[in-house]
């Protein structure tokens, strides 16, 4: 009989988990996954780690484990390879990916019995037939009962259900490796530790949506309309410089391969978490109140306004879906074709309000995030809308 054992690095400590045949399970004849304590037999804490992933079935036939997807906007990785649309196998040893999150898995099989077959592929091989976990390890408690978050501010959209778009069938045309929301580095934001993402990673999925063209007068490198996590309407003007929370002297930030250029708060620490293929940079402000990011990389497909909708709410559910009192505002449609989303949780210095915004200009694709406390909004609201509107971006200069 084989056994898959996983091991793992996890909050600075080693775990590990023996998977054998005919074990219980949530769900009969696999071992789910993710951070979802009520749907995943292995259940993870870092926030990388959707909440529900993946999961692994066995063959009795070659007695062999399998590896599949559950979630195609942050699926697992096999040995660096993302894994979609099917069953792949997993060989004597090998390594999975989730998020953040690497672990080794090794099959055994007992002295005795016929070692596993290494499958390359599932081709024509007989389907799985699966078998359950022992039971679910290092759960964590359910999160409490979710109560409404205050109403937010006029600046802010009024948090309501994501569109009722058909469910995903997974039948895109395949594309370049782009969207992958993997967390990589943290924001410190209102007194804690938040993920930021990577727009792609060459770790990435292998479905990207693909439409016509959009013409040159649909693409602009930001739209002008819902230009910061603030209200449409005009403020007052009026406030002293020493009320905007520090964020009233900007300077002009261009990188340095021209790609693109903001204005940023001077006094601002910049962070810059870039990878070849891929732009990341976070700006803070020294008490850890605010924050900007931004992320580019290179598509050569078109995105649609749903399928950046779809999948940057897919992204933020994913990734502070747990935090206390977390709500996903309206989607907003910008000139371009992209999408803005605000959205909010509660941190341990108050109400966080974020503002997301998903654009594609030619082949440069750009999530940028405006992030502040609810209790600073009044006196930094036309100052992120300044940022927001100076954000250019040079398509014609290749990613770094």
């Amino acid at each position: 009989m084989a056994e898959l054992v996983l091991e793992w690095m996890e909050a600075g400590a080693s775990r590990s988990q023996r998977i054998q045949p005919n074990q219980p399970s949530k769900s009969p004849g696999t071992v789910r996954l993710g951070r979802d304590a009520q749907r995943c037999d292995i259940v993870f804490t870092d926030s990388s780690v959707s909440g529900l992933q993946a999961e692994i079935l066995y063959n009795a036939a070659n007695q062999s484990f399998y590896l599949r997807s559950l979630r195609d906007s942050n699926p697992p990785l096999l040995n660096g390879q993302p894994i979609t649309g099917t069953e792949v196998p997993l060989g004597s040893a090998s390594t999975i990916s989730l998020g953040r999150l690497v672990l080794n898995a090794k099959t055994i099989v007992s002295p005795g019995a016929v070692p596993p077959t290494e499958v390359n592929s599932l081709g024509n091989n007989v389907p799985p037939t699966v078998v359950a976990p022992q039971p679910q390890y290092g759960a964590i408690p359910s999160p409490p009962a979710y109560s409404p978050p205050a109403p937010p501010p006029p600046g802010f959209s009024t948090p309501s259900p994501a569109p009722a778009y058909p469910a995903y069938s997974g039948t895109e045309p395949q594309g370049p490796k782009i969207w992958v929301w993997l967390i990589a580095g943290a924001l410190l934001i209102g007194g804690g530790a938040y993920a930021w993402p990577y727009v792609s990673d060459f770790l990435g999925i292998s479905k990207e949506a693909s439409v016509s063209p959009a013409s040159d007068k649909d693409k602009s490198s930001t739209s002008k309309q819902d230009q910061s996590p603030s209200t449409q309407q005009d403020r007052p003007q009026d406030k002293d410089d020493d009320s905007t929370g520090g964020m009233a002297d900007l300077s002009t930030y261009t990188h340095s391969s021209g790609l693109f250029e903001l204005r940023v708060p001077k006094d601002w620490q910049r962070e810059d978490k870039s990878k070849a293929g891929t732009v990341a940079l976070l700006w803070s402000a020294e008490d850890g109140e605010s924050a900007i990011t931004v992320n580019l990389t290179t598509s050569n497909n078109n995105i649609d306004h749903q399928a950046f909708d779809r999948r940057t709410r897919e992204f933020l559910q994913d990734t502070y879906g747990q935090e206390p009192d977390f709500s996903l505002g309206k989607s907003t449609r910008l000139d371009n074709d992209g999408v803005r989303v605000d959205w909010s949780f509660t941190s341990k210095d108050g109400k966080l309000l974020g503002a997301t915004y998903s654009e594609q200009l030619e082949s440069k694709v750009s999530i940028m995030q405006l992030l502040v406390l609810e209790s600073n909004l009044d006196k930094v609201d036309q100052t992120l809308a300044d940022i927001r509107t100076s954000y250019q971006i040079d398509p014609s200069v290749d990613i770094p």
